[in-house]
């Protein structure tokens, strides 16, 4: 009895983390059942007996006859059990999908400011993305910048799309994920944070732009990469190029011939008219002096010039960040979690969705 009653959870937490269902109590149009004859070759089929075979061998066989048997009687008709399948696709830029995907950006320009200048043209080629459909209208999408080390993915629209999305299409083994909070239990079906940091986007136009400059600031050009690299750590030399200072805003503050503080631009885009500021730090021995907030000013009045919108994140805990942001006119746009993300085994998948777990 106790084999059975186990058997019948495990295929209960099998069945949730597929999304299994009775026919028709659960498809926002976003997804399509498969035929009943299709299940026996879909990953929910695969990944049941790779789950199956973990199990000691007298257990393995109860649980596979059970499986089996469920199986049977989906193609007999006797039961219906509803396996959805996301219209989620990849799109490469040949496909003349950039512009759709743009387009869905768009609809919060503020908190998809980097989705957005990775989709310029000059940075297209170095990004991937998928989306989610209903009928002709894009409801989620993930894009997945592939040239950082890091692997940054920005991913928003409805939760139940970006689930699908983040099982179905993508497949890194760790992200550095951004998501609006209502995005973060569909990511955490199939990701594990491993550090979850409840972030603001905040905002500042040229409107409200108020500049805080009490400190002679130097703008940091390719020619200064060592200084550059000195202030950041050897460890972000791959980051830190002569050439991202050439296409970048940064800007830094000096005592003698060492470099104590400087910010930039993470991210620039000009066909969406954003900015986005960060990398802001000091060296230890010289904070309190107003040293961060003189570089973080100059930075953003100089990617006013050519810029609709300045963002930058900030922690929602770093109460101190956020005062001086407010000084210089910033102001919270939006909510988001952002942090390092690993993939989940196939069995940790398949207990979160029986117990949820969120960790």
């Amino acid at each position: 009895m106790r084999r059975r009653l186990l058997g019948l959870v495990v295929l209960a937490a099998l069945a949730a983390c597929s999304d299994s269902s009775p026919t028709g109590s659960r498809n926002p149009g976003l997804l399509h059942p498969r035929s009943s004859a299709a299940v026996t070759n879909a990953t929910l089929n695969d990944e049941i007996n790779n789950f199956i075979a973990l199990w000691p061998k007298g257990l393995a066989q109860s649980l596979t006859s059970q499986w089996n048997t469920i199986k049977g009687k989906v193609a007999a008709g006797q039961i219906a059990l509803a396996v959805y399948e996301a219209t989620a696709r990849y799109a490469s830029p040949e496909e003349g999908d950039a512009a759709s995907v743009r387009a869905f950006f768009e609809r919060d320009r503020l908190l998809a400011a980097y989705a957005l200048a990775d989709l310029d043209p000059e940075n297209v080629d170095q990004c991937r993305w998928w989306v989610a459909w209903r009928e002709n209208e894009i409801v989620a999408a993930a894009l997945l910048v592939e040239v950082l080390p890091f692997r940054p993915c920005f991913a928003m629209g409805e939760p139940d799309a970006l689930a699908q999305l983040f099982r179905e299409g993508i497949r890194e083994p760790r992200l550095i994920v951004a998501t609006p909070p209502q995005g973060r239990l569909a990511l955490e079906q199939t990701y594990r944070f491993e550090r979850c940091d409840r972030m603001h986007r905040m905002v500042v136009t040229a409107a409200s732009f108020r500049p805080r400059v009490n400190r002679d600031v130097v703008r940091l050009g390719p020619e200064r990469l060592a200084d550059v690299l000195d202030l950041y750590g050897m460890a972000s030399r791959s980051y830190f190029t002569a050439a991202r200072l050439e296409r970048e805003i940064y800007f830094g503050v000096y005592s003698g011939p060492l470099l104590v503080a400087a910010a930039g631009t993470h991210v620039r885009s000009r066909t969406a008219g954003i900015a986005a500021v960060g990398n802001v730090l000091t060296r230890l021995a010289h904070r309190g002096r107003g040293l961060a907030t003189s570089c973080t000013s100059a930075v953003t009045e100089a990617a006013l010039e050519t810029h609709r919108d300045v963002v930058l994140n900030v922690r929602q805990d770093n109460v101190t960040a956020i005062s001086v942001y407010h000084r210089l006119g910033y102001r919270e746009h939006a909510s988001f979690v952002e942090g390092p993300a690993v993939r989940r085994a196939v069995w940790e998948r398949l207990t979160k969705n029986l117990f949820g777990r969120t960790s």
